[in-house]
């Protein structure tokens, strides 16, 4: 029962400091954006002229979201759009994306990272040790263009861009998600297999599997009970970092292969296409709103990787595991 009421009260703790770097983080983009768009738009001014007018307008912004919730609309003047009904409709998108890749990464680098230090040594494990320097070396939006022109147009046995049409059997719209998410998991799978793989590698090589050999134990059971937690821990610190880099990576992967998520929304909304040119445009409501977004997602994965060090070595103290 201590275990689980310091469980308890770290993930309150956490959850409040969540709240308070949310806070930070959307006056930070607000007043950045604010004011970057008033120098560019003809409203130039001194600093703090400037400051004090993007001070009434985050008190007045602030105040909609806190009193009724509302977060700016976006679009053109009669036809705007409630940047809240634009983030939920959009988010389940970006979130199936993201959290399938980081799981598909994990569950793939466990299986390499495992096999691979028990082969040691061997064709396999060149093998796969060439792929994963492959993987990590070429970008994800450079992986997203062969595969589309590869399983999409040549060989047709997935979408070549995302099923966006109506009436899309479920069973395409899945198959929609499977070239995106191939293409962001080449860095995570890489760092986190060569990381299980050195990890397990040193630990085979310990005194004390000599005893549970003689125990009579299999190579399974030594692997599962003895090496794999010890394995684990080191590559779990590195989730989030690979995490945030799925995330950037999403980003762009989602208006290559139109993803209708967060990031394809966010793209639409600050170029403007004009004849043969266009230009950029910093919609304040949409910035501070996606980037909201995006540091709730980086920080709920921290949060559940600090929960999962104790769930998987409960000797681990939370507060001194990462410095936060």
């Amino acid at each position: 029962m201590p275990g689980a009421m310091f469980m308890i009260k770290y993930i309150i703790i956490r959850t409040l400091w969540l709240f308070v770097v949310l806070f930070i983080v959307g006056t930070v983009v607000f007043y950045a954006s604010q004011m970057t768009m008033m120098a560019l738009f003809g409203q130039r001014a001194p600093f703090f002229e400037m400051f004090a007018r993007t001070r009434t307008l985050y008190s007045n912004y602030l105040g909609g979201i806190l009193s009724e919730w509302d977060w700016g609309a976006t679009g053109n003047p009669g036809f705007e759009v409630p940047v809240w009904q634009t983030i939920r409709e959009t988010a389940p998108y970006t979130l199936r994306l993201n959290l399938v890749a980081m799981v598909v990464s994990i569950v793939l680098a466990l299986f390499f990272g495992i096999t691979t230090a028990w082969k040691k040594n061997t064709v396999y494990d060149y093998v796969v040790n060439t792929f994963c320097l492959i993987l990590s070396s070429i970008p994800a939006f450079i992986w997203i263009f062969g595969l589309m022109v590869f399983f999409g147009f040549r060989l047709r046995w997935l979408p070549p861009l995302f099923p966006l049409y109506s009436g899309a059997e479920w069973h395409v719209i899945v198959l929609g998600y499977v070239i995106p998410t191939l293409a962001l998991i080449g860095m995570p799978l890489a760092v986190l297999t060569q990381l299980i793989r050195g990890e397990l590698s040193e630990q085979l090589d310990a005194d004390f599997l000599l005893l549970a050999k003689v125990k009579g134990l299999r190579k399974d059971q030594i692997v599962r009970k003895h090496l794999l937690r010890n394995s684990i821990l080191p590559a779990l610190e590195k989730v989030p970092v690979l995490f945030a880099s799925v995330m950037f990576n999403s980003f762009l992967l989602e208006l290559i292969y139109g993803v209708p998520g967060v990031g394809r929304w966010f793209f639409r909304n600050i170029y403007e296409p004009m004849m043969d040119t266009g230009y950029f445009l910093i919609d304040v409501n949409v910035m501070v709103a996606v980037s909201l977004f995006y540091a709730v997602l980086a920080l709920a994965m921290i949060l559940v990787v600090d929960v999962l060090y104790v769930i998987i070595d409960p000797r681990i103290a939370l507060g001194d595991n990462k410095g936060m």
